[in-house]
């Protein structure tokens, strides 16, 4: 893919989703808390936000078993939700914003998330039963509050920027890349955020979380997220 159909795809992906989470990404700059953030005051936003962010898989409501019937399977999606709900409200109680480490309140989350009140206990099963021990869960959620200081870990991502080792490492090389990263097409950051803004509609204090997550689309695509499959259309019309 060209760089410049590469970063014409990143606006375009980042901009449609920005619309549809728009609620979530511009609260803050509304003055009102982390524990006011709708993707946590809503059980089916936060549900939709795991499917859209392909984070399900990692909250199983009991033992991963896709042969058991569809009653089975049924029961298992609820206790799923009721596990959500959990981690929704726990997330929100106790804000990984204000968190020392990711990686670690990301383990304490899982630790409790999988013994969970009035739901099966997962600790003792296998791991592809238990509720992940997930930076990239804590990180999205963080990522909705704030992306330019709370980037969104994924593999793709990590592999683009070939950093794993922990959440901070992986922040501190976004940050490094964001701070040089439009100079490459833009050499007035200001005016190319004060550009997105137009684009999304919004006002200009969203510039720089919209650039943020430009790069972050940015990351996953050239980590390999499209490889051998087909790459979403950029919209030729202006979002």
């Amino acid at each position: 893919m060209k760089p410049t159909d590469k970063f014409l795809l990143a606006e375009s992906l980042t901009l449609a989703n920005w619309r549809l989470w728009q609620h979530d990404f511009e609260h803050r700059l509304s003055n009102s808390g982390f524990d006011k953030l709708p993707i946590l005051n809503c059980i089916d936003r936060f549900s939709a936000f795991t499917k859209d962010y392909n984070l399900s898989r990692n909250i199983p409501g009991g033992p991963v078993d896709k042969k058991g019937s569809s009653s089975e399977q049924a029961k298992k999606r609820i206790l799923a939700q009721g596990r959500r709900e959990f981690i929704m409200n726990l997330v929100r109680e106790d804000p990984p914003i204000n968190a020392k480490s990711i990686d670690e309140y990301a383990v304490e989350l899982a630790k409790q998330a999988n013994s969970a009140p009035g739901l099966p206990n997962l600790s003792k099963l296998a791991k592809r039963s238990q509720v992940s021990k997930s930076r990239s869960l804590v990180s999205k959620i963080c990522s909705f509050w704030n992306p330019v200081e709370f980037p969104p870990f994924d593999q793709y991502a990590s592999n683009a920027l070939k950093e794993k080792s922990s959440y901070s490492a992986y922040q501190s090389k976004f940050k490094n890349r964001l701070l040089n990263f439009f100079d490459e097409r833009h050499e007035n950051v200001k005016f190319y955020e004060n550009y997105l803004c137009q684009l999304a509609k919004v006002g200009e204090g969203c510039g720089p979380a919209i650039r943020a997550k430009i790069l972050d689309v940015t990351l996953m695509i050239e980590g390999g997220l499209w490889n051998n499959q087909i790459v979403p259309e950029v919209s030729k019309n202006k979002l």
